[in-house]
């Protein structure tokens, strides 16, 4: 497992990850330049991040598939994500020859036009609050960041994740450093 970290802000998201890589439950080496935090630009499509926990091959399939899929049309986020996303991932199972519930062992995280969606076997849905988080580290960072933001109103998203996922690493062995950070539209560092 891993934890994976969203922020939304009024300008952008910034989506974080640990760099713990686990295969059949145990640790392995941290990989700093492995892919938990997929970006995809293109002219066809919004600028996308995925954070994914669970299956992490999934990452560079589902960034292939929505390379071939139709232009996206400003048709906002979450009808973005079940229509188009939805159908690379299911396309993305049978190259990887893994079924959904393998693929979904662990949750998505994915940011679209500056919107948070959170994606699970049974589908998108739109996060109403301003931070999530999704992996085996997930309830230790909420607690930290709602912690921070309490204490210091006025944190920033790089912080506030930092924060989050260095909390994560002390109680979850499966969260560990280095830090992987990506941000969509404008995420002030201050």
């Amino acid at each position: 497992m891993t934890t994976v970290i969203g922020i939304k802000t009024p300008n952008g998201v910034l989506i974080g990850a640990d760099s713990q890589i686990t295969a059949w439950n145990q640790r392995q080496e941290q990989q700093s330049k492995f892919a938990k935090i997929v970006e995809l630009k293109s002219d066809r499509h919004p600028h996308i991040l995925f954070g994914v926990c669970g299956n992490a091959a999934i990452n560079l399939i589902l960034s292939y598939r929505l390379k071939l899929h139709e232009p996206y049309r400003n048709q906002g986020a979450l009808a973005y994500a079940c229509t188009h996303v939805f159908d690379a991932i299911t396309a993305a199972c049978g190259e990887a020859q893994l079924s959904r519930t393998e693929v979904f062992s662990g949750d998505i995280l994915m940011a679209v036009d500056n919107e948070l969606l959170l994606m699970s076997e049974s589908g998108f849905v739109a996060m109403q609050r301003d931070i999530c988080a999704v992996g085996s580290g997930a309830q230790f960072a909420i607690g930290a960041m709602e912690a921070a933001k309490i204490m210091r109103p006025t944190i920033s998203p790089f912080e506030l994740a930092e924060t989050g996922l260095t909390v994560a690493t002390k109680h979850d062995v499966y969260t560990a450093r280095p830090f992987i950070f990506k941000t969509q539209g404008v995420v002030s560092r201050e």
